[in-house]
Formats: C-alpha cells, sequence, structure tokens
C-alpha cells in the first residue's frame, strides 16, 4: 500500500512539474515569433492566410519548407508544396508547450519533421522578471534575460553552492589556440542571466545571490546552463 502510495504521489508530482499542452490557435501562431535568437537552428512563421515557412541549418546542413498549415483535435499539420509533386504531408499533431518552469521562454512549439523532433520558443514571450520558477527543485526569481560579464575566472555549478557539482567549459587556449576543457568560465566572457535565487547566501566573506545563467561555448556553438556566484558578474541591466 505504501508503495502504491508513493508510486500515485510520484506520478502527481511528474504530471505538476511537466509542460501543458495548449490548444493553439490560428492568431496565437501568427502572433509568436517562432525562432532561435541564434544563427542557427529551426525557425517557423505563420500566415493568417494559412501558409507557413520553416527553415533549418546547422553546422552541416540546412533545408526550407513551405506550404500550408491546418489544425485539429490533435495539433498543428503542415502539409508542403513540392515543386511539380503537389501538395504531401511533412508534419502532423505538432503542439503548442507551455512551461511553467523555463526560465526564459515558456512558450514554444514541438513539431517532428522528417523523422528529426524540433522545438523552438516563442522569442517574442520572454519570461518576465520577478516570477518565481523552480529549477531542478530550486526556488529562483527569473531576472528577465539579463546581460552580463564575468569579472573573475568563474566557477560554473549544477546547484547553487559551494557543494554543487563543478562544470567544465570548453574554451580556446590563448597560447596554443587549442580547445581546452576548463574547471571554471574565463573572466570576460558574457553571460544571460536567466534566473536568481530566493535569498542572498554568504559565501566566504562575499554576500550575494547564486545565478543561473546561460553562456556560448568556445568552439563548436553550444549552450551551456550553470549557477554562478554573483560576486563575479558584473550586471549590463541594473534592474534587478
Amino acid at each position: 500500500m505504501k508503495n502504491l502510495l508513493f508510486l500515485c504521489f510520484s506520478c502527481l508530482a511528474l504530471c505538476l512539474s511537466a509542460q501543458v499542452r495548449i490548444d493553439p490557435s490560428i492568431e496565437r501562431l501568427v502572433t509568436g515569433e517562432w525562432k532561435k535568437l541564434e544563427y542557427l537552428g529551426f525557425s517557423i512563421s505563420f500566415q493568417a492566410d494559412g501558409v507557413y515557412s520553416a527553415s533549418y541549418s546547422d553546422m552541416s546542413s540546412s533545408w526550407h519548407s513551405s506550404g500550408l498549415f491546418s489544425i485539429d483535435a490533435k495539433g498543428i499539420n503542415l502539409l508542403e508544396e513540392i515543386p511539380g509533386r503537389g501538395m504531401s504531408i511533412v508534419c502532423q499533431s505538432g503542439s503548442l508547450l507551455y512551461d511553467k518552469n523555463s526560465p526564459d521562454y515558456p512558450y514554444s512549439l514541438s513539431f517532428t519533421i522528417r523523422d528529426f523532433d524540433y522545438r523552438v520558443p516563442d522569442s517574442a514571450a520572454p519570461r518576465r522578471g520577478g516570477e518565481l520558477i523552480s529549477i531542478d527543485g530550486v526556488k529562483a526569481l527569473c531576472t528577465g534575460l539579463q546581460a552580463a560579464l564575468t569579472l573573475a575566472d568563474l566557477k560554473c555549478r549544477r546547484s547553487p553552492s559551494l557543494k554543487g557539482e563543478l562544470i567544465h567549459t570548453e574554451a580556446f587556449d590563448v597560447k596554443t589556440g587549442a580547445l581546452t576543457s576548463l574547471p571554471y568560465l574565463p573572466k570576460g566572457r558574457t553571460l544571460t542571466l536567466l534566473a536568481r535565487t530566493e535569498e542572498k547566501e554568504r559565501v566566504l566573506e562575499w554576500t550575494n545571490y547564486w545565478y543561473y545563467v546561460e553562456f556560448v561555448e568556445e568552439g563548436p556553438p553550444m549552450k551551456t546552463r550553470a549557477w554562478v556566484f554573483g560576486e563575479f558578474v558584473a550586471l549590463r541591466d541594473k534592474k534587478q
């Protein structure tokens, strides 16, 4: 009986923390800006007359697709126009999702196109500063996607604590030019602040917040998220 109750509560917790699927509408699709903010990745746009245009690019390939879209009880459908061959279904049951704990963009679209899964946020609707979320069980306040710089070689951790596991970062060695794995983020690197702890914490002689940040690794472009101590971060936007 105890095992059954534990399983029920575990399933309930999972459901409460999971993303929510929202019924899409033509207006919501048309007004959203469904694209990644970097030059790589998937993007898609919709027009009120039922036309869509999608594209994808990475380090080795790219493609473009356009045609008609429709919405039914199962989700968003894409019907691609192929020159000389007419129309072909490339996606069925695409989803509009809301993630209550996303620190950057809570709304996103999810598609399976040509046997690959794609996820793209609504970049026109970022998370507002001051909203309370949970990051791996840690309560945090969103900072509104502020830009910042590291003031020193900065250790990155998986949790907001000196006991948190260190995250190694990829950076080019200034002497050899080789890509190297480092146990810190070098001084002068650009960060995006996503969230911070609710309360300040004393670490050695400093008292400050822990910040949940995102940065781009050197070498192959890849975004990494981690916790860093705020004493060694310079905010460009002083609102928080």
